[in-house]
């Protein structure tokens, strides 16, 4: 059996500003985690998907985005501030 392997790649060049930065990397969290969903629906009980989600820079390197899938911590963040 062949394992499909998928690439989404989004660059955002010149962007400086931490809450812009914060931003977009709470929208790929977040679509990643519905990508991630979307897998295992698919998927059933056939197999298990996998996910890596990362940023990357020349001079900062790799920072995961997602490391545990089961711990969103920001949707916990969320729920904090909403009480």
């Amino acid at each position: 059996m062949a394992t499909m392997v998928y690439h989404v790649e989004l660059r955002c060049p010149g962007i400086t500003d931490e809450k812009k930065l914060e931003a977009i990397k709470r929208a790929v969290h977040m679509h990643a985690r519905n990508l991630y969903g979307s897998a295992m629906l698919v998927c059933g009980n056939d197999t298990r998907p996998a996910i890596a989600c990362y940023s990357e820079d020349f001079i900062s390197g790799q920072e995961q985005i997602l490391g545990d899938i089961n711990n969103d911590t920001y949707a916990e963040e969320e729920n904090q501030s909403d009480d």
